[in-house]
């Protein structure tokens, strides 16, 4: 269809396809800015409950603590919380959380440092192999950090 004023032609037909074409690429480009590390994973992909052995290094007012080791199913290891801390983490893979996935550069944080104490957590969660630095530098890092404070031995 076309249509003619001032001696201008138009098309418009031309027209909706640009319109498609643009929220189409707004649609692409949305898609693009989510994040595969978003901690929010739907909980069919998330590990199942298999082997869970991690070791915890945490360092505070920069003296680190020793080492400790978790395994869940059935908890133990030297955790003084271990079945306190298998249950935080079963509680967040039933939210379909991944505690352990880091926080992505993409999301905005508020610049608020929660503290100067850092972690390590390395082993397997569910059966998958884990390998976090764990901080408190903004508030999407002390979100993280507030919802593993069993499994850190803060609790």
């Amino acid at each position: 269809m076309k249509v003619e004023y001032s001696g201008c032609e138009r098309n418009l037909v031309d027209m909706n396809t640009m319109r498609l074409v643009g929220l189409g690429l707004t649609v692409i480009v949305m898609a693009g800015c989510s994040s595969t590390s978003d901690p929010t994973t739907p909980s069919s992909a998330l590990p199942s409950a298999q082997a869970t052995a991690l070791t915890v290094s945490v360092v505070t007012k920069g003296a680190s603590q020793s080492p400790v080791t978790l395994t869940c199913d059935p908890p133990g290891g030297s955790h003084s919380q271990a079945q306190a801390a298998c249950a935080e983490l079963d509680k967040l893979a039933q939210s379909g959380k991944d505690p352990f996935v880091a926080v992505s550069p993409d999301l905005v944080c508020a610049e608020i440092m929660g503290g100067p104490e850092t972690a390590t957590v390395t082993g397997t969660w569910r059966g998958v192999p884990v390998d976090a630095a764990l901080r408190q530098t903004d508030s999407c890092e002390s979100a993280r950090w507030e919802q593993l404070k069993t499994l850190l031995g803060l609790d």
